[in-house]
Formats: C-alpha cells, structure tokens, sequence
C-alpha cells in the first residue's frame, strides 16, 4: 500500500492516504512515505468506518491540523 500510495502521488497531489482497515493507513506526503497504525478496538460494526475516518482527517485539516497528526 505504501508503494501503491507514493506512485499516487508522484501524479500529483500533495498527499495520498490509503486506509487499510485494521492494518492502519499508508501515507504519502513530501516528506516521504509512512505508515500509521490502527488503534485496537473491539469494533461491533465497521460499516462507515472509511468515511468516519475522511471526515475526521477532512476537519482536522480544515483546522490547521498536520496530515502527519
């Protein structure tokens, strides 16, 4: 995912994040490539989870906030 990720960005946007479930998200930035796992939780249902996470990512930035935070 972070090599999918990096070639994503090489077409031109500043960031590419790729949500892999449990396994965490692979991002990657101008300043290179990394991973950011998953917290451990004891999901019930994960449908949504995908857009929880572009909301949560989307406000965050909108308040300033790093995509690296």
């Amino acid at each position: 995912a972070q090599a999918a990720a990096e070639r994503l960005r090489d077409l031109g946007p500043k960031f590419v994040l790729i949500t892999r479930g449990a396994a965490g998200v692979a991002v990657a930035g101008p300043d290179g490539v990394f991973s950011v796992d998953a917290p451990v939780v004891d999901a019930v249902d994960a449908t949504a989870a995908g857009d929880a996470f572009n909301a949560a990512l989307a406000c965050a930035v909108a308040d300033g906030r790093a995509v690296e935070e």
